[in-house]
Parts: C-alpha cells; structure tokens; sequence
C-alpha cells in the first residue's frame, strides 16, 4: 500500500543515513520497537545516524492520533494517504485531523513512530504481546486483523498483510470489556434473578415443550454455527419463522446475487464507470470505499429512481459498477425498486457471464451469512411479533430491538451485551464475543471465513452454537446431531458451497430479483447512522463521533 523508504539497488545506506538526519533515537520509549520498519533497515544496511536537533511545532490530531514531528523523516506516506482520501495535506507529518473512518491507517503507514495511537495509554512491546489472526467483524468486509493481548487484555488490533480496516476495528474493542452478560438469568415474579445454567434451560425447554407458536430475530454479531443450530432446532419443532433483518426491509431469498456485493474487491480497480443508490460506503464499508476512490472512474449518485433508465453514464463503460443499500431495501417500493435496478443491470450490461457489477452494501455483519442458510422470512416477522401472532421469541445477538417491539412473547435472549433487549427478555442466555470464539461469518462478498479466540469466555458465558445444542438436550426432541466444532462445521459445508469451499470466492448465478410493480415519486434517502452495541459500549468511539460531529 505504501511505497518503499528506500531504494534498496542505488546505495541505500547512504539513503538510510539521511532520511535518519531528523529522526530522533527513542528506539527506548518508542511504541514502535520491535515492530518497526526503520529498525528492520538499520539493522540490515548499518547507517550512520547523525540526529539534527530539531524544534518543530506540534498539532493536535484529534483523540485517535499522537503526532511526534521530531520524529518525522519526511517519506511524504502519510501526506500521500491524506490526499487519496480527498482531504488536504500542508505538512509532515499531517497537522490537521483526519475525518475519514480510516485515519488509524496512518498509524501504520508511518515507520518513523511521527503518529503513534493516542487511545494506547501504556507503552506494550511487540515482543510482550501474544497475537492471533482473525477477521474483524464490525463491518461485513471481514477484513483480516491481527489481535494482540497483554496479560488477558486486548491491546492492539492491526490490519493483517498490509490491509485496510476502519477506525471502529481498530479502536472500539475497549467496548468488549463493559455491559457485558457473564451468567444466566431469568425472570421470577417480574424480575430477572441469576441463575444457574441447568434452570435457564429447563425453563425455556418448558416453554417450548408445551406447544408454542414461535419466531426468532438474528441479529449483526450472530455467526454461521449458532444460526444453523437454532435453524434445526426450530425445524425440530416445525417451526421456520426466523429472520436475520434489522428491520422491515426487503429480501429476495430467491437470488443470492441479490445480497452480495458481486464485483469482487481486488476487481474493484478493473471499473470503468460508478451508480451509487441509496447508499454512504464510507459509513457501510470504508475500506471498499478507499478502493473506490483510487479509482480515477466518473462516479455518481442516482437519487431519483424514475431517472435510472434514462441514466447514460454506463452508455460507454466495459465494466460498469452499481453499488445498491438499505435506503432501497427500505423503501415501501423496494421489490418493485429491485426489479427496475436489475432490467437497468441487463440493460447495460452491468451483469454479464465475464463481469458482475451489481453490488449489495450492508452494515449487518450476520445479512450474507443468514443470507446463505435461508434464515429470511419472506416477508419481516418484527410486525407480526409487535401484534402478539408468536407467544414464543428467541433473540439470537439482536440487541436493537425493545420490549415494545417483542410484544407479550416469552422471550429468550442470546448475547453478549446487557442490552435492551436482554433486559426486556425472561430468560437470558450469555453468549461470547466474536474475540472470544472460533466462529464462521460470510463477508459481503459471499465468501466464509472464520475469528479465532483471543480471549477465554466472559464468566459463565458460553459458545453461542454450544448454547442451543444444549437447549436441545432438555427438549422432548432428539438432541441436534453435532457435539463438537467439526461436527458443526461439516453440517454448516452441506448447507451452501461458501461453506464447503470456505476462504474461496464462490460467485453468485444471474437470477432475477425484484418483483414487478410501481416504483414511487420518491426520493432515495441514504439512512441515518445506527450505532451497534459494540459503538454504544465503547467511549472511544461515543467519544469520537462527538468530537467529529463537532
């Protein structure tokens, strides 16, 4: 991503030697010792380090950054970085505060240790950390990382193999260390009361033993082995009202091209011409968004549904992109929207057999995964459970959704947060993390990849698949047919190629989607921001939203 410090066939020692002019030696006190690419080449090409006494003015760069201008060796990387993200430049290292959700990226970039992490308010060595990859799982990318923990703590989590991930990757993992659910509990006399594992199950196992109507709501941090057992285990009930929606938006389950962001990212260079409707990719997938940008392409946004077909911008493009999000899916219209937006794709050539540049953006971690194991009502089950049509819910990681909404359900909640909607629950299930567990996601491009645990589980808390096999146990049915990860994993590999060929592209058939209808005079509206439970409990991020909304 950044280009070399030196060039290693024209005397590098003497280029070493200058760039070193105004770096001062705090390889001591560096955050960077023992991860640093200037220590890497010095120890290789032996410079001659001759400091310069130096007095340079600071800034301030806002809560996330730390800049240290003493230090600057003028590579020009971070000054390169701020201006392809459309922002402006004037000094090195930068002096004003970068707005874009990817402004941690400069951490990286800079090997002089000019911009080191602010939020880090003690000094941990590469070599004293343990580290893990993983893949982060805040936004649907699934971007691989690199977690590292001190003395049982998240400390640093960094972008594997030189990739790009958000600010809320980076930063918000002090979010997993508050509210956090560590034991049972259930409601007694109007109140929920800890309690063992053994009454919690039993007291859901009644309930659903004694013949109920039930529905259950998946939410964003659900994973690929919970969702499959609480599809079987309702199916052992011939019961099939589940759904991953955050909301009431729209979903073609007859088209698995219609939820996947198609155009693959390391293709994304290759476009020609850019639609965006209703849509912020900065807010839904920043790193997508970077790549977008390089992109040199004309770009626009359509807000006026009536005016797609007239639209001329891909009248000339060989390999035209349409990036399509929840200000569609959300409308009133939406199916017939969804019909208009692929007879345009047909049209002009947006989805052919070489080529497809229909894409799907979502903020919802769990949407492609639940996606692939048909966990999507036809039509959203949030209103029918509002209007007291089950008298049984299961809240599967779902923490948006309020007592209000749940109606006068039984309601079990699965998580890992104390959120609303485990404090509107009669019986709660603790849950682990995504840092806490070896578990499979899908990523906006359909492909399956999977977290490794960096932590042991919170309290009692438990493997959230481990959870509803043994809820299975204490029902009148036969026990779900897996007893260990593998098992698990082998049954997820039968569901859907991604999950047989997992870390591959698996590319989606050209199925039609949308249905025919009117599409209204509206205007397409991009959504508010929704924080998720991770944001809400971190003060990082609360912190910088503010600082950043001014």
């Amino acid at each position: 991503m950044s280009k070399p410090l030196i060039d290693a066939d024209a005397n590098p020692r003497e280029q070493l030697s200058d760039l070193l002019k105004r770096h001062s030696v705090d390889c001591l006190v560096c955050p960077k010792a023992g991860a640093c690419e200037i220590q890497d080449l010095c120890a290789r090409w032996r410079p001659k380090i001759k400091t310069l006494p130096a007095e340079l003015e600071n800034f301030d760069l806002g809560m996330l950054i730390e800049r240290h201008p003493e230090r600057c060796i003028r590579c020009g990387r971070c000054a390169e970085f701020v201006k392809s993200l459309g922002e402006e430049a004037t000094a090195l290292p930068v002096s004003k505060p970068v707005m874009s959700p990817l402004s941690g990226t400069l951490i990286d970039i800079c090997p002089a240790a000019a911009l080191i992490d602010k939020t880090q308010k003690k000094l941990v060595r590469a070599w004293e950390t343990e580290a893990v990859q993983s893949i982060d799982t805040t936004d649907c990318a699934l971007a691989p990382v690199k977690i590292e923990t001190y003395r049982g703590e998240i400390v640093r989590i960094v972008p594997a193999d030189g990739g790009l991930i958000s600010d809320k990757a980076r930063f918000s993992f002090d979010g997993l260390r508050v509210n956090r659910l560590d034991r049972p509990y259930r409601r007694v006399d109007g109140v929920l009361k800890e309690c063992s594992w053994d009454e919690a199950l039993k007291a859901v196992a009644e309930r659903l033993n004694g013949g109920v109507k039930a529905a259950a709501l998946i939410g964003k941090y659900a994973d690929c082995e919970s969702m499959l057992a609480l599809r079987d285990l309702f199916a052992a009930f011939e019961s099939h009202a589940i759904d991953a929606r955050a909301g009431t938006e729209y979903f073609d389950a007859g088209s698995r091209q219609f939820h996947l962001f198609n155009t693959p990212f390391s293709r994304i260079k290759e476009a020609d011409a850019l639609l965006t409707i209703g849509v912020d990719l900065s807010a839904v997938l920043p790193a997508s968004d970077f790549l977008i940008r390089q992109n040199p392409m004309p770009k626009k946004e359509i807000k006026d549904l009536s005016a797609l077909e007239s639209e001329t911008l891909f009248d000339a493009a060989e390999k035209p992109m349409l990036i399509v999000g929840a200000g569609v899916s959300e409308r009133a219209d939406a199916a017939a929207a969804f019909d208009l937006i692929y007879r345009f794709c047909k049209q002009k050539n947006v989805i052919r057999a070489d080529w497809n540049g229909y894409n799907f953006a979502s903020d919802n971690t769990a949407f492609a995964g639940a996606g692939e194991l048909g966990l999507m009502c036809e039509t959203p089950l949030r209103p029918d459970i509002r209007e007291n049509k089950f008298d049984f819910v299961y809240v599967l990681n779902d923490d948006s959704v309020s007592k209000a909404e749940l109606g006068g359900a039984f309601v079990v909640y699965q998580g890992f947060y104390a959120s609303r909607a485990a404090r509107a629950a009669d019986v709660i299930f603790p849950g682990v993390a995504p840092t806490e567990k070896h578990a499979t996601y899908v990523d906006a491009q359909g492909v399956a990849k999977s977290t490794a645990p960096v932590l042991p589980p919170f309290g009692q808390a438990r493997e959230d698949w481990k959870i509803l096999r043994a809820l299975s146990e204490y029902t009148v049915k036969m026990p779900l047919p897996y007893d260990d990860l593998a098992a698990v994993r082998d049954y997820l590999a039968g569901v859907g190629l991604p999950f047989y060929k997992r870390g591959e592209l698996c590319a989606a058939e050209d199925v039609p989607f949308g249905k025919k209808g009117e599409v209204l005079p509206d205007l397409v509206d991009i959504p508010a921001f929704k924080p998720d439970e991770i944001f809400k409990n971190s003060a990082r991020m609360r912190a910088l939203r503010r600082e950043r909304q001014g």
